[in-house]
């Protein structure tokens, strides 16, 4: 008897797959199901340039700690024009026989964005937070990436391009402060009117209060140049004009 497999997998994927021009680039395609890391037994990756052309071809893929990984070599987009409209898919051979394709999009760097702040920066405002820290934990690492996903994202959806961005300093005080608000909602077990909650509502509002004043600067799509004029620099939501005339929205 013939029996199929139709469960649906859990490819986590913050954003677009960022690859840096001349540069080795891994890329990874975590599988979970049921909130579980599902390791594949193999796989292939192929990825396509913004042009349809095939920059990778079925590369065999390694399971790194249960993770589909693939090193994009630095030769394979030498002299590449730096562009979004990439696609990566994934071919991964699951335990049960089954395979599962998974695609995304992607985009060709000249750099990609990079975290500003470390633990370091965190333990400087509250120091207790290293006696705090749960048994199964080392560092607030996990923390910090969730913040440069979110604003990853958030530019994404904004039209904005986080890889583009000069000025990633700029985002010190939104990622700092957004780190700090989830670490001490994970602390707060008791809930609603504790110290930790209280933290972690003060450090939202003043994440959500430095996103709005953000100013960055970008560079061009294919240099290293700033894009604007000299010391130019821009929001990190788009301009929105009201007005009583229909059409101006």
């Amino acid at each position: 008897m013939t029996t199929t497999d139709d469960t649906l997998y859990t490819a986590r994927l913050l954003g677009p797959t960022i690859i840096e021009q001349g540069s080795d680039s891994v890329i990874t395609c975590p599988l979970y199901r049921s909130g579980v890391l599902v390791a594949p037994s193999s796989g292939t990756v192929t990825i396509y340039g913004a042009g349809n052309a095939v920059i990778v071809s079925a590369a065999a893929v390694t399971i790194t700690s249960s993770i589909a990984t693939y090193s994009v070599l630095s030769t394979a987009t030498a002299g590449l024009v730096p562009a979004e409209g990439w696609r990566i898919e994934w071919t991964l051979l699951l335990s049960t026989g089954r395979t599962r394709t998974i695609r995304t999009d992607g985009v060709l760097v000249m750099r990609r964005m990079y975290p500003v702040i470390t633990d370091v920066d965190l333990l400087q405002l509250h120091p207790e937070l290293t006696r705090l820290m749960p048994p199964t934990e080392s560092n607030y690492q996990d923390y910090i990436d969730a913040m440069i996903a979110e604003a990853e994202g958030r530019l994404v959806a904004a039209g904005r391009r986080p890889w583009l961005i000069i000025s990633a300093h700029a985002l010190r005080e939104y990622t700092l402060n957004g780190a700090l608000a989830k670490i001490w909602r994970s602390l707060a077990t008791g809930g609603t009117g504790t110290r930790e909650w209280d933290l972690s509502e003060h450090y939202r509002s003043q994440s959500a209060a430095e996103w709005e004043k953000l100013a960055l600067v970008y560079a061009a799509e294919t240099t290293a140049a700033p894009s604007d004029a000299a010391g130019k620099r821009r929001g990190a939501s788009p301009t929105v004009w009201l007005s009583g005339r229909q059409g101006w929205l």
